[in-house]
């Protein structure tokens, strides 16, 4: 295929290389034809050189789509023009300007692949966006040749974001090589790496599709900066699942989670016991042992004017009859007193009543004179005291009498003595004390 070029912009036949001139007259006013030149007849050749110069200009706006700018051109608002490989569109009238040296007359537009993808890399880079990279570090490498980087085996002109290096200042975007390893284009020079600027992750085992800022403030020097980075979103290690406590972190990411089950656990602090026993603070919960400790403190020993605890008496103390701090219940009141209430009976007291015991009944004789062995009801554990008889009986008028003693002959017994006159039938009440 022929490739046109610009037509010439000289008309003139002066302007003619050797061999091109043909013999058509040079005439001032541009491209014309004179009569009176030809006796009005124009040569065949005037037209043909005409026709090409014509066919060619057609085709070379054709091929080229947007004419080439021309110092000698004028130019409207708006006119598109080729310059230095590129489009330009032009913002003012302009005359005699290159584009590419007076952005304040022209502004590139049409721009190819390339200059698309290099133009947006730039202003992602202006404000803090970088071209993804393969991976990130997760600890100190060699910045050199091909190796395994968490997990991933990465291939020479993968990039790579270096955040772990022993010495800070070499963290950074870097370019994978079988040699040694270079810094990315877009962030090879200070002016491009800027606080706050990101980093996407687009594989790796524990940092697969994160996003990581660099938290160094600035200004930064490349390469004498110690360069930070951190993760301000992605996996953090936590599973999915429901938890009562969270750590967050400053970016608003959740790095931890568990189930307290104590107050501790939820950083809550109990009260100790000293704050459980006096009682003023209004904030701090309270465990069992602290509530009754609390309680504990306020029972005092009960007295006859002061309202506390007593503990029961036992029966011993109940026994004893000396122990003033001690309450004494119903049962042990009971304890040791018995009684059997009959026409021979008894009446046993407890012993912190001194255990004594009193014990009655009724004999009835038919003789004059009487000895009988009575038994007492119960037996007098330890002393037999008194025993008195009473005679219950006999007849008015002289001759007639009656009389009657008691002699102690046990614990467990006592002999009655009576003697009367004329007294067919008789009774005697006794009466008898110990303990």
């Amino acid at each position: 295929m022929t490739q046109y070029n610009r037509p010439n912009e000289t008309v003139f036949a002066s302007g003619a290389k050797p061999g091109e001139l043909e013999n058509f007259p040079d005439i001032a006013r541009g491209w014309g034809i004179a009569f009176d030149q030809t006796d009005g007849i124009p040569p065949m050749e005037w037209f043909n050189a005409l026709f090409k110069r014509s066919d060619e200009a057609v085709r070379y706006l054709l091929q080229k789509g947007i004419s080439e700018w021309s110092p000698t051109e004028d130019y409207p608002i708006g006119a598109h023009v080729q310059e230095s490989d590129k489009v330009w569109k032009a913002k003012v009238s302009s005359s005699g300007k290159r584009p590419s040296q007076t952005p304040s007359d022209w502004v590139e537009t049409a721009l190819s692949r390339d200059a698309l993808v290099t133009l947006i890399q730039e202003q992602l880079g202006g404000i803090g966006i970088k071209v993804r990279v393969r991976v990130a570090s997760t600890a100190n490498l060699n910045l050199s040749g091909l190796q395994i980087i968490d997990g991933i085996n990465v291939l020479d002109g993968d990039r790579v974001l270096v955040k772990n290096q022993n010495l800070e200042a070499a963290n950074g975007i870097y370019v994978v090589s079988s040699t040694a390893w270079v810094r990315a284009s877009d962030a090879d020079s200070s002016n491009k790496v800027q606080p706050g600027m990101l980093i996407h992750i687009e594989s790796g085992n524990s940092q697969l599709n994160s996003l990581w800022q660099l938290a160094t403030d600035g200004p930064i020097v490349l390469g004498s900066t110690g360069l930070a980075f951190e993760m301000v979103a992605g996996y953090t290690g936590v599973n999915p699942g429901t938890y009562r406590s969270l750590t967050v972190d400053r970016y608003g990411r959740i790095t931890a989670g568990n189930n307290p089950s104590t107050l501790a656990d939820y950083g809550i602090s109990a009260a100790t016991q000293a704050e459980a026993e006096a009682g003023s603070d209004n904030f701090k919960p309270m465990t069992p042992l602290r509530v009754a400790q609390a309680i504990y403190v306020r029972l005092v020993q009960a007295t006859e004017s002061v309202l506390g605890l007593a503990k029961t008496a036992t029966q011993a103390q109940t026994n004893a009859g000396t122990d003033d701090a001690t309450i004494v219940t119903p049962k042990k009141l009971r304890a040791g007193f018995s009684a059997s209430l009959g026409v021979n009976g008894y009446i046993s007291f407890p012993s912190w009543l001194g255990g004594v015991i009193f014990q009655w009944g009724y004999y009835s004789g038919s003789l004059d004179d009487l000895t009988a062995l009575i038994t007492f009801p119960i037996p007098f554990p330890n002393l037999n005291m008194n025993v008195s008889v009473t005679a219950d009986g006999g007849q008015s008028g002289a001759g007639y009498f009656v009389t009657a003693g008691a002699q102690k002959v046990s614990t467990a017994q006592f002999r009655l003595n009576g003697y009367g006159t004329n007294m067919p039938s008789i009774g005697y009440h006794w009466f008898a004390i110990g303990y």
